[in-house]
């Protein structure tokens, strides 16, 4: 089984070695040699930091593949599926812009590659999905645990003060609704 090794090079950079490190840009032909194969595809690197929002719904190619490498596997607690594949969702709805969106609502840091089952429980029930920041993100759910998720994996978050006291409030107030 071949491996897929995804090379890449930085087309506004000048090819030059890095003294006493031992890294330096590679050549299609270099790459094949230490590869053992001619199934070589050499592409740009992206910049992470340069990548610009949109006005459109639909994510460009070159969003898609910084949204992988921020988040590699579906942003959801314990998911290892690191498939290229992944659909990106806005995490704060999108609107159109001429249907009274704001502009540039399609950004890192309003994406997030969910898995289908979890897209569909953050859409229809009371789990609610945030991102704090490009590829750092945060579940709750309806019972307010927390687990956010981030490039080390999950972390628990356990519920807030306030919630665990108002549920404590609800379950020792008396219940004025029953029968007598």
């Amino acid at each position: 089984m071949r491996t897929r090794d995804r090379p890449h090079a930085h087309p506004h950079r000048p090819r030059r070695r890095r003294a006493g490190r031992g890294h330096r840009p590679r050549h299609r032909q270099q790459v094949i040699e230490l590869l053992g194969h001619t199934h070589v595809r050499v592409v740009p690197v992206l910049d992470l930091a340069d990548q610009h929002p949109v006005d459109a719904y639909e994510v460009p190619t070159t969003l898609t593949e910084a949204l992988h490498l921020l988040t590699p596997a579906y942003a959801s607690p314990w998911s290892s599926n690191l498939t290229r594949t992944k659909d990106a969702d806005h995490v704060t709805p999108y609107h159109p812009p001429d249907h009274g969106g704001p502009p540039g609502q399609t950004r890192l840091d309003n994406l997030a590659p969910p898995p289908p089952v979890p897209h569909r429980v953050k859409t229809h029930s009371n789990w609610r999905l945030t991102q704090h920041a490009p590829g750092v993100y945060e579940w709750t759910s309806p019972h307010g645990h927390r687990y956010r998720i981030d490039h080390h994996g999950t972390h628990p978050l356990g519920k807030p003060e306030s919630h665990k006291e108002g549920r404590a409030q609800e379950r020792d107030r008396p219940d004025t609704d029953r029968a007598t």
